[in-house]
């Protein structure tokens, strides 16, 4: 584009020389021919500008590149109206002005940018001279917008390299083939302990980062990839600035520059951390290695079939396998017998004896059937990838089993006596008392459910007899089997016929199917009749005829069926008032009061009332998920003072009640029901109680140790101090009141 511009300038040069005489008049022509000639087919965008940027004349090319129609350019517009961004209209005005100057340090090539006639921007490199002997400029251009789009493409992926470069946890660098660094990323710069500058300065080469001993080894190494394709890895020693010699992995790759080799990119990860852990792995395996062939214990490695692979000394000497030489050994798994989902479990354990027994071609596994050698195996699933591997554990304890197996034989007496006597206790605690004659009828209990006999509970409604009925079952022989239960008073005589004996389908309205009754239900268990005194005089020559010949027909059936269940009977009547007014059968009133207790109305038993309580509080806090420590002397004073014809039910009626509307930790009056509080006659008043219903001295001494705790705020000590008693008696005092927690 140079020598076009400069063959345009010597033809408009020549043709700005005055001419004189016809004689060069065809020489003028001539010369204006092949300026025309030279202007319009240059295959350039030509045009000529004068001072004012005005456009005097544009070529072809100009049109074709500009898009706009030679009329158009060669119109008189001036060139700037062809440029809209500011920044280059400006850029053109200083050019001009600087020209116009002389200035002979203004670019005569230079980028700008242009409005092609479909609206589009484009990038032209222009170069521009002086016309000579005018202030005109021509200007030459061609159109670069796929060059600088490219350029830019390549800015930007030349940018993602280099930010992903910095980014990676790697060290990136690249050098040339003198060995000088031609770019390192941040990561190189902070490991070696240099800055950018001394790196790229040609100052450092790249051996001076290599241990002198593997320097050699490196020039060797960079040599063959000079000459050859080769990204294996390899490990060096390198030092940094600081000394410190670290160790890394290093993966290069040439780079190619019209074909030739014009240096390497390399990245480098540190494995300084990597090699500290395997030499660590490397001691480890050692001592381990050392372990595992001093244990005293038989340790042996088997493989997916259960072959033993490695065995330590232990393994050998227990089963003699020194005397064998080199004999295969067979696999543990079959012998022992291991199924498949104990090895997916990972861990089986075993007792038994065996011992290898050796052959010229092979060692067998022989069990020994008797109690002389006896081994505990442990085999425990490695999870290795690949084929699985077994670590598998033998101990020798045969003096340890003779010994555990007397004591067990000895102990499984004494296991039996424990679990029946902590499954009595368990369902049995509830049932506590301060009333003498009930104490004496709890300790029977235990006897009681020992047998079969027929139980009658006698006592007012709510007093506990279905509870006491319950624990009779639970501390029983029968307690695995089912405890059925059923009100006699709840039901009329049809309905509790079929409820007791069960129906057939037919045999009555509405008797579409086969129905089972209680008794039956109840085969082996217990079955516990509530209110008895109730069920009606037919009624009782059937129950009765069940009784004795422990066998019954279901409604509509004429086949018997024998049943073994044992009946627990309760009344809040006196049956025996009933029967000598002739409304309940004396032999069935016999029958069934073959065994009885009576549960006195809890009126009769104040003094259990402190413990009830407190064995409600435990119930409700885990039912009602709260944390109420207890209930105050006064809150206590109005459940004494109360009548309870409800009795036990009633009164736990009233503490769930308190319960609900108890926000604090402690139950107060405030929380008891309003019919109570209206009803009890003894409300504490300047610290003193009617007596009336204070049953005994230990329920006054109650009474007055809980008014004592409250007057000192709770703190039990300083009671204790005032009553004149030590406070281990108080608390001993407090524990068989049923009260729990510690002494302030």
């Amino acid at each position: 584009m140079g020598e076009k511009r400069k063959m345009v300038e010597d033809i408009l040069s020549k043709v700005t020389m005055p001419v004189t005489g016809s004689r060069h008049k065809r020489e003028l022509e001539l010369v204006e021919e092949q300026y025309r000639a030279i202007f319009e087919y240059t295959g350039t965008g030509v045009i000529v500008i004068a001072p004012d940027l005005t456009i005097i004349q544009a070529n072809h090319k100009a049109s074709e590149l500009s898009g706009y129609p030679l009329e158009i350019l060669n119109s008189g517009r001036k060139w700037t109206e062809f440029v809209q961004d500011q920044p280059e209209i400006e850029k053109i005005l200083t050019m001009r002005d600087r020209r116009l100057h002389g200035d002979k340090d203004v670019p005569i090539q230079y980028e700008t940018t242009f409005v092609h006639a479909d609206g589009s921007h484009k990038h032209l490199l222009l170069s521009v001279s002086r016309i000579p002997g005018s202030d005109n400029i021509l200007s030459s251009f061609i159109d670069i917008t796929d060059l600088v789009r490219y350029r830019t493409l390549l800015e930007e992926s030349e940018s993602r390299f280099r930010e992903t470069a910095e980014l990676l946890p790697v060290i990136i660098c690249e050098f040339d083939m003198d060995m000088k660094f031609r770019y390192v990323n941040q990561l190189g710069c902070e490991i070696f302990n240099y800055s950018p500058v001394d790196i790229l300065s040609n100052q450092i080469t790249v051996d001076q980062f290599f241990v002198a001993e593997e320097r050699e080894h490196l020039h060797a190494s960079i040599r063959r990839r000079f000459t050859e394709e080769n990204r294996l890895p390899e490990e060096y020693r390198m030092v940094t600035s600081t000394g410190e010699i670290r160790t890394f992995l290093i993966i290069s790759s040439l780079i190619m520059r019209h074909g030739e080799s014009a240096g390497l990119r390399s990245s480098l990860i540190d494995i300084t951390e990597m090699r500290r852990i395997e030499e660590s792995l490397v001691e480890r395996e050692k001592r381990l290695r050392t372990i595992f062939d001093s244990s005293p214990i038989g340790i042996t490695i088997l493989s997916a079939d259960g072959v033993p692979q490695e065995m330590n000394r232990a393994f050998r000497h227990l089963f003699q396998l020194d005397l064998f030489g080199n004999v295969p050994l067979p696999s543990l798994f079959g012998p022992l017998s291991i199924t498949a989902d104990q090895l997916v479990s990972g861990t089986f354990e075993q007792i038994c004896g065996f011992r290898f027994v050796g052959t010229p071609e092979s060692t067998i596994l022989e069990p020994i059937q008797s109690d002389s050698i006896c081994y505990s195996w442990h085999i425990t699933n490695l999870e290795e990838s690949g084929s699985p591997l077994y670590l598998c554990q033998v101990f020798d304890i045969t003096e340890a089993y003779l010994s555990a197996k007397k004591r067990l034989f000895e102990a499984e007496s004494m296991v039996e006596n424990l679990k029946s006597e902590l499954t009595r206790r368990s369902v049995f605690d509830h049932l506590n008392s301060r009333n003498h004659s009930l104490q004496a009828q709890f300790e029977m209990v235990p006897t009681i459910a020992s047998t079969n006999a027929t139980l009658l509970i006698t006592g007012d409604s709510g007093t506990g007899k279905e509870l006491l009925a319950t624990t009779v079952h639970k501390i029983s022989d029968r307690k695995e089997k089912p405890f059925v239960a059923i009100n006699c008073g709840a039901l009329p005589e049809n309905l509790l016929e079929s409820e007791l004996f069960g129906h057939k389908a037919g045999a009555f309205t509405d008797a579409k199917s086969d129905r089972k009754g209680k008794f039956l239900a109840a085969d082996g268990g217990t079955l516990f009749l509530d209110e008895i005194g109730e069920i009606s005089s037919p009624m009782q020559v059937k129950l009765l005829r069940v009784l004795q010949e422990r066998s019954f027909q279901p409604i509509g059936s004429d086949k018997d069926i024998a049943v073994d269940v044992r009946i627990i009977a309760a009344t809040n009547r006196d049956l025996a008032a009933m029967v000598r007014e002739g409304t309940f059968r004396e032999d069935l009133y016999y029958r069934i009061k073959v065994l009885q207790l009576h549960l006195p109305p809890l009126r009769d038993r104040k003094s259990d009332i402190p413990l009830l309580v407190d064995h409600f509080i435990s119930v409700l806090n885990v039912r009602y998920n709260k944390k109420i420590s207890g209930i105050s002397a006064d809150a206590l004073d109005l459940i004494l003072g109360y009548g309870f014809p409800g009795n036990i039910r009633e009164l736990q009626n009233i503490l769930e009640h308190a319960f609900v509307f108890c926000a604090g930790s402690r139950i107060e009056p405030e929380h008891l029901p309003e019919e109570l509080r209206r009803s009890t006659p003894h409300v504490r008043q300047s610290g003193m109680i009617s007596l009336d219903s204070v049953s005994s001295l230990k329920e006054l001494e109650s009474i007055y140790i809980h008014h004592r705790i409250e007057q000192n705020g709770g703190n039990k000590t300083e009671t204790a101090q005032a009553l004149g008693m030590h406070k281990a008696t108080l608390f001993r005092k407090l524990k068989k009141r049923g009260v729990s927690g510690d002494l302030e």
